[in-house]
């Protein structure tokens, strides 16, 4: 009876099949990052003010008396004097925009003698108003825009915002929609999780595959903004389980010298994903037309079907051995290698898939299966659970907060989207290389210390690209620690519960996301809160990364017991009153 990783040593580990089928699962996840941020470009922040049809009309010519001015106004001057006839100054100074006008406010009265009248009594007004000098009207009574607004669309032809009109006292809703397409990524990866240890990872991937392509489609046609809100929470119910399960069959046919590159090989097309999208939303300036062209090439996916296999893996451990065994054969001979003979074919192997995870000869065959209250029953692992889950919520809320806001930079939106994105492969390069030589515990600490610090010091940095560099630098740390922080949680759980701690480390993780969006809504109260959110969780979160163990170099637990004994060997900061014997395991 054979190991699958002993069949893979001699069948080749990552040989030419495994290379080709991990590369074509990879190209899926570029579409998974275009779709999991493509929100901050459909939902784009533009400049607005009120639309004032009665001012529309207006030839503002007919406004100034004789003997005050010596040439035609042009055009672009008589709409400025409009807008500062009929629209009083911000409030306050936008930090991001230079916004010469409110953007929620008009004034009320605007009757051809009251026009007629101002502009007599002060000639000058035609020249202030193309440098910003505020008029004499600033302090006539004001209205919320009655009539809807007018959007520049300088930068955007359209967004979601301009098109719903989401502005004013509609602006947070961009962030809730974002909030809740995070908690459909919640949903779905626990859903179709289920679903795909249950009927396979192949049927499941192409199901997914399947609801992506056709309601990201439909969202392009959304007519309202509740509308492209829930299409857009069916579009993440699958879209990270696409990530997921493409990771999976990818990975679960690589040997186990190579798996820890191939796991953080996903991560570098995700962030290319992320490239080409902030590329795309440069070119393509409507929502609706980057929504289809980020959509279309996933039908091109349809043509893997005969192409792709099940995971064997799945399924010897649904006990169908011999279609497992026609797969592994196929991996033998493409990758031209000779397979050991009657490999999955033992009775003795058979009986072994069939027996549950806590089947022991010594003990009853039907002892129940470990689940994730075990996680909390003894106080090491009890420890590393509750970090761990805290670890992974502070990476995904810091990693999600800063891809959805690189506009607050105050650079062009492209720009910083694209570097956003590309500094992610040095931070994936740099955590790849330095977790194997220095272990994964001060890495990750290294790490989220670093982003979080970035993140403060961006709060106290003008607008400019001295801001932009730091916050940059704290995406590199936030995205090398998101690289590492999945690795260094399943090698901490043991066996028994490494499933069920994973999961929940996971789900703690989209709740960052959800929460995410939300606390980029408290800018509008205090412009740095948000990254000092960031930052201060981040660097909380990096010290007590150093209370884990380190996992390098060491045996995964296959026991409870192991796992409390690994804790507690290395209980990481000394600290004069932690125990360091084992408690006894009941």
């Amino acid at each position: 009876m054979m190991h699958f990783d002993d069949i893979l040593l001699q069948i080749g580990e990552f040989g030419r099949y495994q290379k080709r089928m991990y590369f074509l699962v990879c190209l899926m996840i570029l579409t998974v990052a275009c779709h999991q941020l493509a929100l901050v470009f459909l939902a784009a922040e533009v400049n607005h003010w009120c639309r004032v049809p009665e001012m529309e009309t207006e030839n503002c010519t007919e406004w100034y008396m004789e003997g005050y001015i010596d040439e035609p106004v042009s055009v672009e001057d008589c709409e400025m004097l409009k807008m500062k006839m009929s629209i009083p100054p911000p409030k306050k100074k936008s930090k991001t925009k230079e916004v010469m006008f409110s953007q929620c406010d008009r004034y009320i009265n605007l009757t051809e003698s009251t026009m007629t009248n101002s502009y007599s009594a002060n000639p000058l007004l035609l020249n202030n108003a193309t440098n910003g000098v505020d008029n004499s009207t600033s302090k006539r009574p004001t209205i919320k825009c009655p009539d809807g607004w007018v959007f520049d669309t300088s930068q955007y032809k359209s967004t979601i915002v301009t098109d719903f009109d989401l502005v004013c006292s509609n602006g947070d809703l961009p962030n809730y929609s974002a909030s809740i397409y995070f908690s459909g990524v919640l949903i779905g990866t626990f859903g179709f999780g289920c679903i795909a240890d249950r009927i396979g990872r192949y049927p499941s991937l192409f199901i997914c595959l399947f609801i992506q392509f056709t309601v990201g489609i439909g969202v392009a046609f959304a007519h309202n903004f509740w509308t492209f809100t829930w299409l857009r929470f069916i579009v993440a119910t699958v879209n990270m389980s696409i990530f997921i399960l493409a990771f999976v069959i990818g990975t679960e046919f690589v040997g186990p010298s190579w798996r820890g590159f191939t796991g953080m090989g996903v991560e570098f097309f995700f962030a290319f994903g992320y490239m080409i999208l902030a590329i795309l939303a440069y070119f393509i300036r409507d929502w609706r037309t980057l929504q289809i062209v980020i959509t279309v090439p996933i039908a091109l996916f349809f043509l893997l079907i005969p192409v792709l296999p099940e995971s064997a893996r799945w399924l010897i451990a649904q006990g169908k051995l011999d279609k497992a065994e026609k797969i592994l054969r196929k991996v033998a001979m493409v990758n031209k290698r000779v397979p050991p003979e009657n490999m999955l074919t033992s009775d003795e192997e058979k009986e072994m898939t069939e027996r549950p995870p806590s089947y022991s000869p010594t003990t009853d065959k039907h002892k129940p299966t470990n689940t994730f209250i075990d996680l909390f029953k003894t106080p090491q692992l009890r420890k590393e659970t509750v970090n761990l889950m805290f670890n992974m919520l502070v990476n995904n809320l810091v990693y999600y907060g800063l891809s959805i806001s690189t506009s607050s930079l105050g650079v062009n939106d492209y720009l910083a989207f694209f570097i956003s994105g590309a500094v992610e492969i040095p931070g994936y390069i740099f955590a790849l290389l330095a977790m194997n030589r220095w272990g994964r515990r001060p890495i990750i600490c290294i790490s989220m210390l670093l982003g979080g610090s970035a993140c403060i010091l961006t709060t106290v940095l003008p607008i400019g690209v001295g801001r932009t560099v730091v916050a940059m630098v704290g995406k590199f740390g936030i995205s090398s620690s998101f690289g590492i922080i999945y690795i260094y949680a399943a090698e901490c759980f043991p066996t028994p519960v490494r499933t069920a701690g994973v999961g929940l480390c996971s789900m703690c993780g989209r709740l960052g996301g959800i929460i995410a969006p939300l606390i980029l809504v408290l800018s509008k109260y205090w412009q740095p809160l948000p990254l000092l959110i960031f930052g201060c969780t981040a660097v909380f979160a990096g010290c007590i990364a150093l209370f884990l163990p380190e996992t390098l170099g060491k045996s995964l637990p296959e026991t409870i017991e192991e796992g409390e004994q690994l804790g507690l060997q290395d209980p990481g900061i000394n600290l004069p009153w932690r125990k360091r014997t084992v408690p006894e395991m009941s």
